[in-house]
């Protein structure tokens, strides 16, 4: 099976590209001109492992909530391959993303996974362990100046909102977490291999992008 991966949600881009059990990935900094290279990106992905976008089985991609430009950049041009090609196109949560990153590492049973949005406003979604496939409610956007670190409930922060918090009179306590890293490409081909049956042909619904009820 081939299976093109795309994460343009964070500081940098990265494709992946699984090949039977082989996955192949590249990362481009310049997330600012993802617009640019992103199809580009694509293409010498494929060519460098002999394929053509007619070969995939399926595509995913990291469909936020997170910036506004980079996901929808992604979205529309994965929507446009997938389409043309008849190739599904799974839109897989940024939020699902770290849940699963920290339920490898932990056994905390329910918790809410934090994320830096802009200003002074972060995306906030809530997860049980059993169930990490599927959200708990909708994803929504919060004021991180109203957010309670002195509770029982686990919150598990990304690194961009950590760095925030330091500069404010805010303190993390045991019940916190913060993911040193933030998410790529290959973390989706490994929640896609964990949580997702792949179903033949394009859905546009399974590749519609989630901006947390943001509207700009």
């Amino acid at each position: 099976m081939y299976i093109l991966a795309v994460d343009s949600a964070n500081e940098v881009l990265s494709v992946s590209l699984k090949i039977k059990d082989k996955v192949n990935t590249d990362i481009y900094d310049d997330i600012k001109h993802s617009s640019e290279i992103l199809l580009v990106a694509i293409d010498k992905l494929l060519n460098n492992n002999g394929l053509q976008s007619n070969d995939l089985n399926c595509i995913l991609y990291n469909k936020g909530p997170a910036s506004f430009t980079g996901t929808r950049v992604a979205a529309s041009c994965l929507q446009a391959i997938g389409f043309s090609k008849d190739i599904p196109v799974i839109g897989i949560s940024s939020m699902q993303l770290m849940a699963d990153i920290f339920s490898m590492e932990s056994s905390i049973e329910s918790f809410t996974c934090l994320k830096y949005a802009y200003g002074e406003m972060c995306f906030s979604c809530d997860f049980t362990s059993d169930n990490l496939s599927k959200q708990m409610d909708s994803c929504k956007l919060v004021k991180i100046e109203e957010l309670n670190f002195h509770t029982d409930k686990f919150k598990v922060l990304n690194e961009k909102l950590h760095q925030y918090i330091k500069n404010t009179d805010k303190q993390l306590t045991e019940t916190n977490k913060v993911l040193m890293r933030e998410t790529n490409s290959e973390d989706l081909i490994e929640y896609c291999n964990r949580y997702l049956k792949i179903e033949p042909g394009f859905n546009l619904s399974d590749s519609l992008p989630d901006y947390a009820n943001h509207q700009l």
